[in-house]
């Protein structure tokens, strides 16, 4: 008869997210992983395989969740530039008081691993693109209300503004300045 297991998986993968997302892939070792998931190798092995494969699993979750509120608020929005102001605000406030510096997950995985792992870089990718999509649809929006000037396509617009906010989140590694935040967001703002 098969054991049932003696954990919730959305949980071990939410803890795998925040301990891979602080430390990073190479820096978080099985014993890590045992300690602060709450599950033995055994366990681990049998669910995941290994920590390869817990770490795509945990970067796939990350995605399906942030990614899916992203593009939720983003096509709900009737507001484009109030709506893009506010993903600036929301990614300088997380800069400014994560304590950790942790970043963005997704980010940290695209600079340690998408390089030589093909299977990472898709999951990152994807997102990228997913994301990217959704803006563009809004400024469309934006740009048929006459809200976003049109010198640009709604596409150019939307991987420039992803450019600008992922740079903050990468510059939120080495510590906050929010001048420098708000300078990227004043200068891209006025592109729309």
């Amino acid at each position: 008869m098969a054991r049932t297991k003696a954990f919730c998986e959305d949980e071990v993968l939410n803890n795998a997210v925040h301990l891979f997302w602080g430390k990073g892939y190479n820096a978080t070792s099985m014993q890590d992983l045992v300690d602060k998931l709450g599950i033995n190798r055994s366990s681990m092995y049998d669910t995941y395989g290994d920590k390869r494969q817990l770490y795509i699993a945990a970067l796939k979750q990350y995605r399906d969740k942030w990614a899916s509120k992203v593009i939720e608020l983003l096509d709900a929005s009737t507001d484009a530039k109030a709506t893009i102001k506010k993903m600036f605000d929301v990614t300088i406030h997380e800069s400014l008081h994560d304590e950790e510096r942790k970043g963005c997950f997704m980010l940290n995985a695209c600079i340690e691993l998408s390089p030589d792992d093909t299977e990472v870089a898709a999951i990152i990718e994807e997102n990228i693109q997913d994301v990217q999509k959704a803006l563009a649809r809004l400024i469309k929006r934006g740009q048929d209300a006459g809200d976003i000037n049109t010198t640009h396509t709604p596409l150019a617009l939307a991987r420039f503004i992803s450019n600008a906010i992922n740079g903050i989140r990468v510059a939120a590694r080495l510590g906050g300045d929010k001048n420098a935040y708000r300078d990227i967001e004043t200068v891209t703002m006025s592109m729309l």
